[in-house]
């Protein structure tokens, strides 16, 4: 809702947060979200707590913005990102072998 950063909140307002953000997007949408994605998303920004109550909202899967590739059985709620142009990130980019 607020864009905070989930870890650092208090559980009655982590609840609020994620629960009031959910309920906005399948009012708007007209349809059950199950998709998430954390707030600045970087290690420190989630942790099991807020996984805990993402998982208890409904949501199945919630990457990060932490740099990296995923393979077959990377954890829905730790997905790593590549984003050309973020952090000087260049674009097109390779993979590397």
């Amino acid at each position: 809702m607020n864009h905070e950063i989930l870890a650092y909140l208090e559980e009655p307002l982590l609840k609020n947060e994620i629960n009031d953000c959910l309920c906005h997007l399948n009012d708007a949408l007209n349809n059950l979200v199950d998709l998430f994605s954390y707030p600045e998303g970087q290690h420190e920004h989630f942790n099991n707590k807020v996984i805990s109550f993402l998982k208890k909202a409904g949501i199945t899967i919630c990457p990060s913005t932490v740099y990296g590739f995923n393979h077959l059985h990377t954890n829905s709620f730790y997905l790593k990102r590549i984003m050309p142009g973020f952090m000087n990130t260049p674009f097109p980019f390779s993979i590397p072998n």
